[in-house]
């Protein structure tokens, strides 16, 4: 009877090994494009703010991955926003989710992550920077998309500042406390 006992706790702790996931997974889920493997981790109580050892986050992790389909990385990212993922965080290098997308060319991500609000904290001359080194390292065979991408900057820009314009003392919606020194610019348009 001890011997059955014994197996059966065996067993169970092999189980729960195999049941248990780690930043880890998450991290290799989102890198593999694996959005069943994300849902899994996330409902394991994964938080969907999980960075890796460069401070990236799963989302930004989720745009640097051009291994794989626009639509399977738009689906990901998707998720992981609607399990409330903060856009606002840097990197190791000080850039963000959308600072990525800008410099990758990703038209539709930038869309996304300008219609959430990522940009409301960030000043121009830090969007400017991560444009020209997009348009620079990643641009000439695309001018289109980085043009593209430069005129809904400018929309998002202008709307936001229009925004502040008529109501001055509303509070910023994003929360500051992930935001970099060097972003204490005011913002303006003046990297067009």
């Amino acid at each position: 009877m001890e011997f059955k006992k014994l197996s059966f706790l065996l067993v169970l702790i092999n189980f729960l090994l195999v049941q248990a996931k780690s930043e880890h997974d998450i991290i290799r889920a989102v890198m593999s494009a694996d959005l069943e493997e994300v849902k899994d981790c996330i409902e394991m109580a994964i938080s969907p703010d999980t960075k890796d050892t460069n401070n990236n986050s799963l989302i930004m992790i989720a745009v640097k991955n051009l291994s794989t389909t626009p639509k399977i990385q738009k689906q990901i990212i998707e998720f992981l926003l609607e399990k409330k993922a903060n856009l606002d965080l840097f990197n190791n290098q000080k850039e963000t989710a959308l600072t990525l997308a800008i410099y990758f060319g990703n038209e539709d991500l930038v869309a996304l992550f300008l219609e959430k609000g990522a940009h409301k904290n960030l000043n121009s001359k830090i969007l400017g920077e991560a444009w020209r080194k997009g348009m620079a390292d990643n641009g000439p065979g695309f001018p289109e998309k980085f043009y593209s991408i430069k005129d809904m900057l400018k929309e998002a820009i202008r709307i936001e500042n229009k925004r502040a314009k008529e109501a001055p003392n509303l509070p910023n919606p994003k929360d500051p406390k992930e935001l970099s020194a060097a972003n204490n610019e005011s913002t303006n348009t003046t990297w067009f």
